[in-house]
């Protein structure tokens, strides 16, 4: 409706922004509405008469309450807009609409009740939903409770279990530390070279007479990663592996070059096996030789 001395073409202007949002308004408000139906279609089984809640109930409630509240959000929203819009048509006074709102107000009141009506809906089965889950709570919560606990209790063992190997293994790699390491000339021991040392601890440090007699096959795991790491110069590790006894050192080395040492067991025991194998072949050829010459000498 054109307004007093509006022209033709401030009158399609606001035609065509009026059409622009009510097109906006209802594309939001029937796509809110067909999820909402689909919320309420999923969560059906928890209205049905008689319907007896079971332990696996839980996270079906959860997430039907959680799709019914965020439908709550959304229509709150799209309820909110055409409120502040439909205020924007009224006079200063209140009390009347301005020139040409008329129809823009039909369409929001007419809007507004829809939207409000499947408001009350969603928010109705959304709080059938949560005293559902109030009775599941009563209903399984012993069972629920005692099922959390052991779970947590085996993560908090495994987590404690953990801290202590790892805390035996530093405690482990600290003491074959100081079995190869000293200083030979008697004085007090530089502290850069205490445990953790701060610079790789040289050659002349080395107590070889300890790493030969005080190391063993059992000390591998501990032996490797000071090996490994920048705890010694090259020298210096050069001669702790040197020193250590055969094996120790092979053992030490499953350790730093796992790969290889799976490789080369594999191919010795193929070679193992194909020993054997050839082995019983001769003797069994050697057996029916044996058995000829029996039956030639009869």
């Amino acid at each position: 409706m054109h307004n007093n001395g509006e022209s033709d073409e401030s009158f399609k202007k606001r035609f065509t922004a009026e059409r622009s949002r009510q097109f906006d308004i209802l594309q939001a408000k029937e796509a809110t509405f067909l999820s909402a139906d689909g919320c309420s279609e999923r969560a059906s089984e928890f209205s049905m008469p008689g319907y007896q809640l079971k332990s696996s109930d839980g996270r079906k409630l959860n997430f039907s309450i959680k799709e019914h509240r965020a439908m709550v959000e959304k229509l709150n929203v799209i309820l909110k807009d055409v409120k502040e819009d439909d205020s924007t048509l009224f006079q200063s006074n209140w009390l009347a609409l301005k020139q040409g709102e008329e129809f823009a107000h039909s369409f929001n009141v007419k809007q507004i009740k829809r939207i409000e009506a499947k408001l009350t809906k969603v928010t109705q089965d959304m709080e059938a939903l949560e005293n559902k889950k109030s009775n599941y709570n009563s209903i399984f919560k012993g069972i629920l409770k005692q099922h959390i606990n052991k779970r947590r209790r085996k993560k908090e063992n495994r987590t404690k279990s953990n801290e202590r190997k790892r805390k035996r293994t530093e405690n482990n790699v600290q003491r074959v530390y100081g079995i190869c390491v000293g200083n030979l000339l008697g004085n007090d021991f530089p502290k850069c070279l205490v445990y953790p040392p701060r610079t790789a601890v040289p050659e002349e440090c080395i107590k070889v007479v300890d790493v030969a007699t005080s190391l063993y096959r059992r000390d591998g795991p501990y032996i490797a990663p000071l090996l490994e790491g920048n705890y010694f110069t090259n020298a210096a590790r050069s001669r702790i592996t040197t020193n250590l006894e055969q094996e120790v050192r092979d053992y030490v080395y499953t350790f730093m070059y796992p790969e290889e040492y799976t490789l080369t067991e594999s191919i010795a025991a193929s070679c193992s096996i194909g020993e054997r194998d050839s082995h019983s072949s001769t003797s069994g050829n050697e057996e029916l030789d044996d058995s000829e010459d029996e039956d030639e000498c009869q």
